[in-house]
Parts: C-alpha cells; sequence; structure tokens
C-alpha cells in the first residue's frame, strides 16, 4: 500500500544480487596449493597412525621373547601409516583444489548469529 509516497514493508525482502561468477584460478597455484595441503595432511595423518598403531605395537613388543623382530612390528610404518596418510592426504588435497579452481574463498561476513 502506498501512502503518501512511502511504500510499506509487506515482509519481502529485495532480491539478492546474482554471485559473482568465480574467477579462473591459477592452475599453477591451483597445483601448488593441492600439493601442499595433501603433503600437510598426509603428513600428519602419517603421525597420528603409526602413533596409534606403534604405541600398543611397542608396548607388546616388551613381552614377547622376540619383540621387534617381527614383520608385524617393524613393517607397521610402511604398510598402514604411510598408505593411509597417502590415501586421506590427497583425497583432502583434491577436494581442496576443487573448491579453490571453483572460485572457493572463506566467508567474509562479520554478522553475529
Amino acid at each position: 500500500m502506498d501512502t503518501d509516497g512511502v511504500v510499506e514493508d509487506m515482509g519481502q525482502r529485495p532480491a539478492a544480487e546474482p554471485a559473482e561468477p568465480p574467477a579462473s584460478a591459477n592452475p599453477a597455484r591451483t597445483v601448488a596449493l593441492v600439493l601442499g595441503v595433501a603433503a600437510s595432511v598426509g603428513a600428519a595423518v602419517v603421525g597420528v597412525v603409526y602413533a596409534i598403531i606403534a604405541i600398543p605395537l611397542y608396548a607388546l613388543a616388551q613381552s614377547d621373547p622376540h619383540g621387534l623382530d617381527r614383520p608385524v612390528f617393524r613393517d607397521a610404518l610402511f604398510h598402514v601409516a604411510i598408505p593411509a596418510g597417502l590415501v586421506i592426504g590427497l583425497g583432502i588435497g583434491a577436494l581442496i583444489g576443487v573448491w579453490y579452481h571453483r572460485g572457493g574463498r572463506l566467508p567474509t561476513d562479520r554478522t553475529p548469529f
């Protein structure tokens, strides 16, 4: 309803402006970001997985007469921790790379919830 040039708000909000199309990211920068994130996450996963496996296994190895001579104790890093780090690191790195290449940005809205 229009009264004296004033338009009453009927609970409708103005249409949001369309978002800008994502700018194409530099492919070299995207690849560098993917490799950096993948290496960082992979190294962290290797450390965590090896620590989770190594602590109980080394405690068990001290009670075993042959101890660390068994392959399960010696090869845990190469058979479990490094492959897990590679798979998880590359997966997360690829997701971050796709997000970044599509124009992914962190939110800049500072309004409280």
